[in-house]
C-alpha cells in the first residue's frame, strides 16, 4: 500500500490564519519601546534661527519635537526625508541638501527677497502604545476618526499601532519682503495635512482675526484640533476646532514666535500591519516686537 503523502504547511498557508494586523499585535513591545513611541507623538515644527534673513545667505532651520517647555532637536534621518523645499514669490525651489544621520537642522538658502515658506515632509515611522496610553492620546488630540473606529471594532482594550509621518512649514521673511508678491502665503501648498492661513498673518494687526483652514488630502477637514502655542515664552496653549468647512479663527498675536499644530489619523485596511495612518503638521511664524 502506498503511503499517503504528508502535506507540508507553507508560510503562505500559515499567513492565511493571521491577518497582517494580527501578526503585528502578537509582536511583543517592551515598556521602554512604548515610552519611546509615546515621545514620538509630540509636536513637530520648524524653527529658523531667524525669521528675517538676508538673500543669498545660508540660514539654519531647526527641526524640533516635543513641547516648547520640553523641546529637543529632531535627529535627522536622511532616509526619512521626502522633501525639503521653499516656496517664495518666484516659485518653488529644492532645498534638499546632503544630510548625515544625526544632523539637527536643515539649511535654507533664499535666492530672492520676499516671504518664503520653508517646507519639510517625512516618511512613515511606526508607533505602538498600550491601550490606556493610546486612548488618552487620541482623546487629547481629538482624533475622532481613530477613536470611533476603535469603539466600533471593540478594540479600546488593545494597544494602538500607527504609522505616522510629519509635515512642517515656517514663514521666513527675506530682505525687503514687503515689496514682493505675497499671494502664495495664503495658498495651499499641497501637503497631505496642512494648516493654511486665509490672511497673511504678518499684515494683520494684533488682535485681528486670523482665519485658518485645515486640509487633509486636499479636502477641508472638519473637527480637527488646532493648537496655538507660543515658542519663545511660557504661555498656556490655546485650542480651537475646525468647523464643517474645515475652518477656524484665532486672534493674531501681538508679538513672539508662534506654532499652529494639528494631528489627524484614519483607520488602515486589514492589508496593513498597523491600525492607523497619522500625520503631524505645523505652521510657524514670528511677529516682531513693536
Amino acid at each position: 500500500m502506498t503511503a499517503k503523502p504528508v502535506r507540508k504547511t507553507s508560510m503562505i498557508d500559515l499567513s492565511r490564519k493571521f491577518s497582517l494586523r494580527a501578526v503585528a499585535r502578537i509582536a511583543f513591545v517592551t515598556s521602554s519601546l512604548c515610552l519611546a513611541a509615546s515621545a514620538s507623538a509630540h509636536d513637530f515644527w520648524l524653527e529658523p534661527e531667524q525669521f528675517q534673513v538676508d538673500p543669498q545667505t545660508t540660514q539654519t532651520v531647526n527641526v524640533r519635537i516635543g513641547h516648547p517647555s520640553d523641546r529637543s532637536a529632531w535627529s535627522l534621518q536622511p532616509e526619512r526625508l521626502i522633501g525639503v523645499r521653499a516656496l517664495g514669490p518666484t516659485g518653488l525651489t529644492d532645498q534638499h541638501q546632503y544630510y548625515s544621520p544625526g544632523d539637527e537642522a536643515l539649511t535654507f538658502i533664499p535666492e530672492d527677497e520676499g516671504l518664503h515658506w520653508v517646507l519639510i515632509e517625512t516618511q512613515n515611522s511606526i508607533s505602538e502604545l498600550p491601550a490606556e496610553a493610546f486612548n488618552d492620546y487620541i482623546k487629547k488630540e481629538h482624533l475622532t476618526a481613530i477613536q470611533t473606529d476603535r469603539i466600533r471594532q471593540r478594540e479600546t482594550d488593545l494597544p494602538g499601532v500607527e504609522r505616522y509621518s510629519r509635515r512642517g512649514k515656517a514663514l521666513v521673511g527675506v530682505g525687503d519682503w514687503m515689496a514682493a508678491s505675497m499671494d502664495h502665503v495664503t495658498q495651499p501648498l499641497g501637503l497631505t495635512l496642512e494648516i493654511i492661513p486665509m490672511e497673511n498673518p504678518l499684515l494683520l494687526q494684533a488682535g485681528e482675526a486670523l482665519p485658518l483652514e485645515v486640509r487633509y488630502r486636499g479636502q477641508p477637514l472638519a473637527g480637527a484640533q488646532i493648537k496655538v502655542i507660543r515658542l519663545d515664552e511660557e504661555v498656556k496653549p490655546g485650542e480651537v476646532l475646525t468647523d464643517e468647512a474645515g475652518r477656524a479663527s484665532v486672534s493674531r498675536p501681538a508679538e513672539g514666535r508662534w506654532m499652529y499644530h494639528v494631528i489627524w489619523g484614519t483607520p488602515l485596511s486589514e492589508s496593513y500591519p498597523q491600525d492607523f495612518d497619522t500625520i503631524f503638521s505645523s505652521m510657524t511664524f514670528e511677529v516682531p516686537k513693536g
